[in-house]
């Protein structure tokens, strides 16, 4: 993908990114929206790669906070960790607003934020809608984070050419598309020059098909391999996790339920971490 920021080195193994469901409600209302940004201040300590701040699967219509707020919170509270954020806007949203929103916590993460759009829901698939939002959300964002101008109506309706401020700190923000099973996802993420999030809880052989499908679609239209970050479900055993990263991935992404971790979540992440051997690489294990 061209892009300002460069993507992971080939000496990079084992990146692993960790996924945070945004809920509501219980626990969430006190303690969650803390717990998010503590998960992250542990996962980069314990050397995950980036943290995903997605929707789950209750999707953007139930209650939840701006996603620009929590991904605030996240980057001043870490220094290197990506930071993956899934979108919530709608089409009565105004796109400079949106860019300009998304503009201040790329300068607040020192320009880690990177922003992930669905075509579709888990179970559903993708729709038309689905898509054109998606389109419309990753091409509105590029041109005026690109420093475009748009007009807007002034007093008394005169027209003005305003652009985004403030600026980001790179021109070329980072995206990525979910991908929800029918392959659209993976065509549009071909066409826009996005990364690939496989986030389905798919057997190995099916990632595996995704992963070669999504090379193929995006060598045709780009002239070279795109970015896959693949979800880990929980039917894979680590044998198949560590056949994922062998697929040529740029990530394995695992899943933190913080409600079942609450009490417990520096023990939770450094599990994961272990589990992947990431501690070897970590801040803590290069602190000790």
């Amino acid at each position: 993908m061209t892009t300002s920021r460069e993507a992971p080195r080939d000496d990079d193994k084992r990146l692993c990114g960790l996924s945070v469901p945004l809920g509501v409600g219980g626990s969430w209302e006190k303690e969650g929206w803390r717990a998010v940004v503590e998960a992250a201040r542990i996962a980069e300590l314990c050397g995950f790669h980036s943290i995903w701040l997605t929707h789950g699967d209750c999707g953007v219509a139930a209650a939840q906070p701006n996603p620009v707020l929590v991904a605030a919170a996240v980057s001043v509270s870490t220094q290197h960790i990506r930071v993956r954020v899934e979108r919530a806007e709608q089409p009565e949203h105004d796109p400079l607003r949106i860019a300009e929103d998304w503009s201040v916590v790329d300068n607040l993460s020192n320009a880690r934020v990177e922003l992930l759009s669905r075509v579709g829901r888990r179970k559903e698939g993708a729709h038309s809608d689905g898509i054109d939002r998606a389109r419309a959300q990753i091409l509105s964002t590029r041109h005026l984070w690109s420093g475009k101008h748009v007009l807007r109506a002034g007093p008394e309706e005169e027209e003005y050419s305003v652009h985004t401020y403030p600026a980001p700190q790179h021109a070329d923000p980072v995206f990525w598309l979910a991908e929800c099973g029918d392959g659209l996802g993976l065509k549009l993420s071909a066409e826009l020059n996005t990364g690939v999030y496989i986030t389905d809880d798919l057997t190995f052989d099916q990632i595996a098909e995704r992963v070669v499908l999504s090379e193929e679609q995006f060598r045709a239209v780009n002239g070279r391999p795109g970015r896959v970050a693949v979800a880990a479900g929980t039917a894979l055993s680590p044998e198949e996790i560590q056949g994922i990263h062998a697929l040529g991935v740029e990530e394995v992404v695992h899943e933190l339920d913080i409600e079942a971790a609450r009490g417990r979540l520096t023990e939770a992440i450094t599990e994961l971490a272990h589990t992947n051997d990431l501690m070897a690489m970590s801040a803590i294990a290069r602190r000790d």
